[in-house]
């Protein structure tokens, strides 16, 4: 449909290669013919590496930053669990969605387009309105609820008796403990690339499963 090619490649080990260097050698020897890019998820079983390499003229339609992430989040949950055909089966359904929207839009896939200020602002009034509404029907129900004149009315004087009162200060202790430092990352999420091959010719990302 958009003249790609993606292939899927499992192999026993990698003979000590890293995997995104492997996957490159795959693209580059074997699969050539993408019209349109080509791209491959390797498995290798000895290490439990999988990476994702895409071609020159495919990481331009399917980002490091944005499409790997969203590949990952697509298929890696079956392919921890051992379920292969179902992690390969959403590995193509989401190639299939980040391609048609670079053939829509003319640029690779970012969930930032998707954000409407407009839109947010009309879940915001709708969300108030709702939560206003549930509110005053909640209140309406209440039996036991009524105006009081006073503050002190809503005190009952005969529910509390106070017969003994002392304070004893004994000591304290104060410890600081600095705060870890959260680092800024562009690998969305807890995406994290343990293997990045990526270089002028190659895309991709990769991790463990």
């Amino acid at each position: 449909r958009y003249g790609v090619r993606l292939a899927v490649v499992t192999v026993p080990t990698t003979k000590g290669v890293k995997a995104g260097d492997y996957a490159n050698k795959l693209l580059d020897t074997q699969y050539t013919d993408g019209k349109n890019g080509s791209m491959v998820l390797l498995l290798a079983m000895d290490r439990r590496d999988w990476y994702v390499a895409t071609d020159k003229v495919m990481k331009r339609r399917i980002s490091n930053k944005k499409g790997i992430p969203y590949l990952k989040d697509a298929f890696l949950p079956d392919l921890k669990k051992g379920h292969y055909a179902q992690a390969f089966t959403k590995y193509s359904q989401a190639s299939d969605k980040l391609l048609a929207y670079y053939a829509e839009k003319g640029k690779p896939y970012d969930p930032a387009d998707a954000f409407s200020p407009l839109a947010l602002a009309i879940a915001v009034v709708l969300a108030l309105g709702g939560g206003l509404l549930f509110r005053s029907y909640l209140i309406g129900r209440m039996s036991n609820v009524r105006k009081a004149a006073a503050a002190d009315e809503y005190l009952d004087t005969d529910s509390f008796h106070l017969t003994d009162q002392s304070d004893t200060f004994v000591y304290f202790t104060v410890q600081r403990i600095a705060k870890p430092k959260v680092q800024d990352t562009d690998d969305g999420g807890d995406f994290e690339i343990t293997d990045d091959c990526s270089d002028d010719d190659h895309g991709g990302g990769g991790g463990s499963f």
